[in-house]
């Protein structure tokens, strides 16, 4: 019989990111093209990837997991990207630039 551990809430997926981000060395910041990837770490934790907007305007993609040899979730891909041309338009993206403090 399988121990299936319970599925985080929202609340404590966004805390498990702000975490994670903060390791990076960015404190505000904004979230651009969330998306669930339908796979659960041990911890119960999905896995997610998505676009951080940092304060400076660096943007990076993301893409969390579990790490077998820590015992947590973690960013397994944490990489610099470049701000697409129609990102301009998304009222999404124009959220995350004011979360991170751009105008």
């Amino acid at each position: 019989m399988a121990i299936t551990p319970e599925i985080r809430s929202d609340a404590e997926h966004m805390e498990l990111l702000d975490r994670l981000i903060a390791e990076r060395g960015i404190e505000r910041h904004g979230l651009y093209l969330l998306t669930s990837e339908n796979r659960f770490g041990p911890d119960g934790f999905e896995e997610m990837s998505g676009f951080v907007v940092s304060p400076d305007e660096h943007v990076y993609f993301f893409w969390t997991g579990w790490d077998a040899n820590r015992g947590t979730s973690t960013f397994k891909i944490w990489r610099k990207a470049e701000p697409q041309q129609d990102w301009q338009r998304s009222q999404e993206y124009q959220a995350a630039r004011k979360a991170a403090g751009l105008a």
